[in-house]
């Protein structure tokens, strides 16, 4: 779809301005039937309709607390629920904050004017403006929440509302950009002025940042605690653990952030505190020298904890716990009990399996154990051990990614 060219009050146009009633000559091939009153013409893909938000209602007419209206905004109109959420009545003239549920979502933006009529659409009920576009579905008269609101009414400008936006949580650039209808340059620009940060599509305050990279080194800290005979935690666990609820993208990109500030350290690919050490002793270092010549002479396939303890002349027992400690350094993995491949092959076997099911879609027993030349037993537990740690899940005969991330150092 193309705008060829712009009318206003009955002359061409080079540009139209926010408030002005234009005439546009479109050339595209959707049918004229396609195109209905209320719809909306877009240079970038827009964020998608809502249909529960908040605004400041301004009545004209005594409002209940909860009530049916009818909405207007722009050319178009739907029906929805009215509830003040600072107030039980509402007398004309004044205003309050009030969340607006859309029986048909709406294109909105902060600062979009409304207008509400009566349930039998009659009569004018009160005019409105929009102030959240994503309305929470509880603790919505929480007072952190509606002095946010407030604050956001109080701001004068687009750089005051940014930092209230980022206060408590990121926003994605294209939610940022939306709200504030502005090109992407524009929010650059006012993202570094306000001494924010943006990294792949978010943007977030330093103080969110300082935050998040506390209660990474805090978990770790308790973890270390609590499993004292532990190396630490892997990056997806540690997410998990410690900011599950917020965007995986940025914890990673501040855990990175962390290693090269040497305030946590990855050994194995597990993460620690730089003070926390576990390590063997002499006599164990040397058998682990002679552990890992017979896992070298395997050519990355796994051992049994008895074949070991037959191939070195020791008790299965004192060589169960060997393994399981150097399970818990990093050096081995336990596919299934009491069977164990050194950790840096399986990350190599984690690596190519996810570049082929990135490029074939998914992989089966079959093709992994074609690559590897192994038995059709060892690579069932080998892709089970990866199922049931959340990298692959089954569907069928087939695996596909669950965790992408879970393997990458």
């Amino acid at each position: 779809m193309r705008v060829k060219n712009i009318h206003s009050q009955d002359s061409q146009a080079e540009l139209g301005e926010a408030g002005q009633r234009l005439a546009l000559n479109i050339q595209t091939e959707v049918s004229r039937e396609a195109i209905q009153r209320g719809d909306w013409l877009f240079s970038q893909p827009p964020l998608s309709p809502t249909d529960r938000i908040t605004i400041e209602v301004e009545a004209a007419q005594n409002l209940q607390e909860s009530q049916a209206v009818h909405i207007y905004h722009a050319a178009s109109r739907t029906t929805g629920k009215l509830t003040l959420l600072q107030a039980k009545q509402l007398s004309p003239q004044q205003k309050v904050l009030a969340e607006l549920i859309l029986q048909e979502p709406l294109f909105l933006t902060y600062g979009d004017k409304l207008i509400l009529r009566t349930g039998d659409a009659k009569s004018l009920l009160a005019g409105g403006k929009v102030v959240e576009i994503h309305s929470p579905k509880r603790y919505k008269r929480t007072e952190v929440r509606l002095n946010f609101l407030q604050n956001l009414l109080s701001a004068q400008y687009s750089a005051q509302r940014l930092s209230y936006y980022l206060q408590h949580r990121p926003m994605q650039l294209s939610e940022l950009a939306w709200l504030e209808q502005m090109a992407e340059a524009q929010l650059s620009t006012l993202i570094t002025d306000n001494q924010a940060l943006a990294w792949q599509g978010w943007a977030f305050s330093q103080d969110y940042q300082q935050t998040q990279s506390d209660k990474l080194i805090e978990t770790l800290a308790n973890y270390h605690q609590q499993q004292p005979d532990q190396l630490g935690l892997s990056k997806a666990r540690l997410y998990r653990i410690a900011a599950i609820n917020q965007p995986e993208t940025l914890i990673y990109h501040f855990i990175e952030n962390l290693l090269e500030q040497n305030k946590i350290q990855q050994t194995r690919g597990w993460l620690h505190l730089p003070e926390h050490k576990i390590r063997f002793t002499a006599e164990e270092q040397a058998l682990w020298q002679k552990v890992l010549a017979h896992f070298e002479q395997q050519q990355g396939q796994a051992l049994w904890v008895r074949d070991l303890a037959n191939l070195l002349d020791l008790e299965e027992s004192e060589m169960r716990n060997f393994l399981y400690k150097a399970g818990k350094l990093g050096y081995l993995t336990p596919i299934v009990r009491d069977r164990f491949m050194l950790t840096e092959t399986l990350y190599a076997y984690a690596r190519w399996i996810k570049a082929f099911i990135l490029q074939q879609g998914e992989i089966s027993v079959n093709q992994l154990r074609d690559e590897l030349q192994w038995g059709r037993k060892m690579t069932v537990q080998l892709m089970e051990y990866f199922d049931r740690c959340g990298f692959l899940r089954r569907k069928g005969n087939v695996h596909l990614l669950r965790d992408r991330d879970l393997f990458d150092l």
